[in-house]
């Protein structure tokens, strides 16, 4: 790599490495704006759940680490990992007036059959709620 990496995406990279089993398909970004720095981190599809873990377990530890890097330098750092394939929110499909996408294929497609919502009747007695007598106001719950 020609650029220099900084003291977060090393960080980031070598515990990751730690973490998958492959290595050679870490992809570790940095963004900063006026909220801090962004960390994003891309690993190999099998790789997934190793870097999430349990309950998400894995991901909070790394980004606790991170928020501790980063404070050392006066950061805010955030870590987002993106699933393979995944640049991040994925495109609509465009759709022209006639609701068909580029393959002239319906991008909302129908039921089948009709989906009919019944209505009962409620069974329940209504109660009439009174506020104290001064009032004389009744509430039907």
């Amino acid at each position: 790599m020609s650029e220099e990496l900084t003291l977060e995406q090393q960080f980031l990279q070598h515990i990751v490495g730690m973490i998958v089993t492959d290595a050679s398909q870490i992809e570790v970004t940095r963004t900063v704006d006026d909220m801090g720095v962004l960390m994003t981190l891309k690993v190999a599809q099998d790789d997934m759940g190793r870097i999430i873990g349990k309950d998400g377990q894995t991901a909070k530890a790394i980004r606790t680490l991170l928020r501790v890097i980063g404070s050392r330098n006066n950061l805010r750092v955030n870590l987002k990992i993106l699933e393979p394939g995944d640049a991040g929110v994925p495109a609509p499909t465009p759709v022209n007036e006639a609701g068909l996408d580029d393959d002239g294929d319906t991008t909302l497609e129908a039921p089948e059959e009709p989906v009919v919502i019944e209505a009962r009747e409620s069974t329940e007695t209504e109660e009439v709620l009174e506020t104290p007598e001064s009032d004389g106001i009744s509430f039907e719950g």
